[in-house]
């Protein structure tokens, strides 16, 4: 009797055992796609653009290429290709950790292109404009493609209590010795982000917190997702509440800014 208990006890541990490893592996699991889920995340943006949306002109010996709400990049000397500025609203806390490119369709234009470089800044007292800088010959002897990103973050910060970050888009990739010219008529990207710390303001007016809301939906590709982050302080106080604080006065004037821009005169 004392050597079959012997050998059911050893059966039971051993059973015992696997069990509990088993449920150890499954915690581990569900804990690693629990950390995955919330202390990783990412906003989606995309872009889609034509050649038509864009302007091909000579100078000299140059194509300049512009489009309608395009800067330019800006590395002097280098070839001055026409980008777009788009901000996207990010949860408040988290931590940017970078973009990635997650989708493409790219197309090679059938012109041959020497394309504009980048020129420095004419003053804006009168003053002449700084002298003619010719192309990068580094740049423009190499078949290195054109500008490296074609997604790159800009800036990250707060405005009014929101996470905005910035990101520059170019949606022309040039090959300056080949003098060949690719258009991106779409590009989808990821902002990826890690989970934070939250610090909230003390407190905010209703009409303080309705303006600068209304002011970041304006602002941001994905105003939709400011439902799902719309708290800025700890403690919204009623519209009645007096405030003289000067940062309530620049909400108003933009406010009234964003009245007339949807309601123009005339």
């Amino acid at each position: 009797m004392k050597h079959k208990n012997l050998l059911f006890n050893k059966h039971f541990n051993n059973a015992q055992y696997k069990q509990l490893k088993i449920m150890k592996n499954v915690f581990l699991l569900l804990f690693a796609l629990l950390y995955i889920n919330t202390g990783f995340a990412q906003v989606t943006g995309t872009f889609d653009t034509q050649r038509s949306n864009f302007t091909f002109e000579k100078n000299g010996e140059y194509d300049v290429i512009s489009g309608d709400n395009a800067l330019f990049t800006e590395q002097i000397g280098a070839p001055q290709l026409p980008v777009i500025i788009k901000k996207y609203l990010l949860p408040a806390g988290t931590i940017l950790t970078g973009v990635n490119i997650s989708g493409t369709n790219k197309n090679q234009l059938s012109e041959s292109y020497y394309v504009y470089p980048a020129q420095p800044p004419c003053p804006l007292n009168g003053e002449p404009c700084p002298d003619f800088v010719e192309p990068d010959s580094a740049i423009y002897n190499s078949t290195t493609p054109f500008p490296g990103n074609i997604v790159e973050i800009v800036s990250d910060n707060y405005t009014f209590g929101y996470h905005i970050v910035t990101v520059k888009i170019c949606p022309f990739e040039y090959i300056p010795k080949d003098k060949t010219l690719s258009i991106y008529t779409h590009i989808s990207f990821n902002i990826n982000y890690t989970s934070g710390n939250i610090e909230l303001t003390e407190k905010i007016t209703e009409r303080r917190h309705n303006i600068a809301r209304n002011y970041v939906s304006s602002m941001v590709e994905n105003p939709a997702d400011i439902e799902a982050i719309d708290k800025t302080a700890k403690l919204k106080l009623p519209s009645s509440t007096k405030t003289t604080n000067h940062y309530n006065t620049l909400l108003i004037y933009i406010d009234s800014k964003l009245q007339k821009k949807r309601h123009p005169p005339g």
